[in-house]
């Protein structure tokens, strides 16, 4: 046994499965025992969701235990300062040199206790886990005695209800389809599901056992659903419903103390309170979720830099130069970030690539009053825009036809107006609409009623087909 100052290293490769596997005192199976935890020298833990993405998932995919504890030392939720590979083997009970060959794959684990106390360490959900993990102590000591049974031991498994994090995850493959759905669809009949979907996460978290680890999963599960109502409310033209919902987001955020998710929600709550006119609160949120600004990822970071360029622009129509010059700064940091490599394949701001950081941009040049740059920047990404994503495109095409309206290319205004039309129809989008409102106010004020008599009949007539479907679009 090797000695650091006070904390104890074994140099013995595996621990012994009912030893503390930091001191060798007596402890649950894989587990620190009470003096080694009080100390309070214990490896960071990552939340649940943080290993069902990226190279973690990917790690654990391949079975490969020493990729797993590589993304784990160097996953962003740890903020810029990685954990060291010195610290993970003391915590692991191993030499470093031996860390180092278990990294590099020139030491494969397959021993069952090994790789089972590495796993309870580590904290891995155990269904992403290729073996099954040995039962503690504590665990035999507290289940029933089991009794022969007919069926085979995988079935009477499967007979048992189904665990809290199994249903979250579920639930997280459900948020995704509804994503997909908002995007293709628009959010009017997806408010109902959605609020369905709460209900039923709400009950299970009432049922279920405080401080557990399902808890926690369900709980970051029913923020995201009510992060995503929020939004829903919002496009719809809600404002208020999503406020509600964002506060409640908030609360579970706060709940399950993971920075990226909350720091991504007081951004949501940011861009609403914008919507809203109510700029001291916008500004307070972003200024709050961007005090964490570095254990994000660069796209997360992007889009909180996006929300905050869109406050100074709008705080910049009382002619503040300040709030010009700080915009345009978040503008251009945002677009930096945004064009660094992605980290994780499910991260939460991964649609913030350079193409939308672009078309927010145009967005606050147009409120700065600088349509020509909001034009040469959206014709310059418009072979960027991606398909799939119908209502964000829908809202590109109409931020393209309030600059042409703005630079007085009247025809080029009302045929790009048509065409976003067309997407609101389908989609419904309020903020789409509203920005349509827009453009037809820029050709009002410059004479042109012709011009925005020719949009309000696009508009008017993507009304009708939407109604002829049975939903209503609001058009004044």
């Amino acid at each position: 046994m090797l000695t650091r100052g006070r904390a104890c290293v074994m140099v013995a490769f595996d621990a012994a499965p009912d030893l503390c596997p930091r001191c060798s005192a007596q402890a649950p199976s894989g587990l620190l025992c009470g003096r080694c935890v009080a100390a309070g020298d214990r490896l960071p833990p990552l939340p649940d969701h943080a290993w069902w993405s990226g190279e973690l998932r990917q790690a654990l995919d391949a079975r490969d235990i020493g990729k797993a504890i590589r993304a784990y030392r160097h996953h962003p939720h740890h903020g810029r300062r990685r954990i060291a590979q010195e610290d993970m083997a003391r915590w692991l009970s191993i030499t470093q040199g031996h860390l180092s060959r278990i990294e590099q794959g020139r030491v494969r684990v397959t021993n069952l206790d090994t790789l089972s106390a590495y796993a309870r360490i580590l904290r891995i959900p155990p269904l992403l886990l290729w073996f099954e993990l040995p039962p503690d102590r504590q665990d035999q000591a507290l289940a029933p005695p089991r009794s022969n049974t007919v069926l085979p031991e995988r079935l009477a498994a499967a007979i048992s209800a189904p665990t809290e994090v199994q249903l979250a995850d579920a639930m997280l493959s459900t948020l995704a389809g509804h994503s997909v759905r908002d995007q293709l669809a628009g959010p009017h009949d997806l408010i109902a599901v959605v609020r369905r979907d709460i209900a039923f996460i709400d009950q299970r978290l009432g049922a279920s056992r405080s401080g557990s680890r399902g808890r926690s999963r369900l709980r970051y599960v029913a923020g995201r659903y009510a992060e995503l109502l929020g939004w829903l409310q919002q496009d719809c033209g809600d404002l208020e419903a999503a406020e509600s919902w964002s506060r409640i987001a908030l609360a579970h955020a706060e709940d399950t103390n993971d920075v990226q998710f909350h720091t991504y929600v007081l951004m949501r709550s940011s861009n609403i309170a914008t919507d809203a006119g109510k700029l001291s609160t916008a500004t307070e949120f972003i200024s709050k979720a961007l005090v964490r600004a570095d254990v994000l990822t660069p796209q997360q970071r992007a889009v909180l830099l996006r929300q905050q360029a869109n406050v100074y622009a709008v705080r910049a129509r009382s002619g503040e130069r300040a709030d010009v010059v700080a915009c345009v700064d978040a503008l251009t940091r945002a677009a930096e970030a945004a064009a660094e490599p992605a980290e994780d394949p499910d991260d939460l701001a991964g649609y913030c690539s350079p193409a939308y950081v672009a078309m927010e941009a145009a967005n606050c040049w147009i409120e700065l009053g600088r349509p020509e740059k909001a034009l040469a920047i959206l014709e310059q990404r418009m072979s960027d825009w991606s398909a799939g994503s119908r209502r964000d495109l829908g809202m590109g095409l109409a931020r393209l036809s309030t600059a042409h309206a703005g630079v007085g290319s009247w025809s080029d205004a009302v045929e790009v107006a048509g065409y976003a039309a067309t997407i609101v129809a389908d989609t419904g989008s309020h903020r789409t609409l509203s920005q349509l409102r827009t453009t037809a106010t820029v050709l009002h004020t410059a004479g042109q009623t012709g011009a925005a008599r020719e949009l309000t009949h696009q508009v008017r007539t993507a009304q009708r087909a939407r109604a002829s479907h049975g939903r209503s679009l609001e058009w004044s």
